[in-house]
């Protein structure tokens, strides 16, 4: 939601209600599937996905449309958190699993 605030300019509480109930709504029902119906990790994988990049390319176009004084850094933070994603979604196994090096990615990215 709050990259589509940003992005588009949204102002007014009937405009950012206008986004937020579709969006609620549709988690609401993607999770009454997986929960209530039928639980398809695959589906909900892409889904989670999916959502995660559409927010980073709002976040980034933001970013780039805006004369922000951190606008370097927001850029290179999505890009570096989105590597790290790879390993995540890209699982293999062994001594230092994806999951593993996903979390050793993670630290530094967010702590510089």
């Amino acid at each position: 939601m709050m990259p589509t605030v940003r992005v588009l300019g949204v102002t007014s509480l009937q405009s950012r209600l206008a986004w937020a109930v579709p969006l609620v709504f549709a988690t609401v029902v993607s999770f009454h599937y997986v929960l209530c119906i039928k639980l398809d990790y695959g589906l909900d994988v892409m889904l989670c996905v999916l959502a995660g990049v559409l927010q980073q390319v709002m976040w980034c176009t933001w970013a780039l449309m805006n004369r922000h004084p951190c606008k370097r850094q927001l850029v290179a933070f999505v890009v570096l958190i989105n590597a790290a994603l790879s390993l995540e979604i890209l699982d293999f196994p062994g001594f230092l699993d994806a999951h593993a090096l996903w979390c050793l990615c993670t630290v530094p990215v967010v702590v510089c």
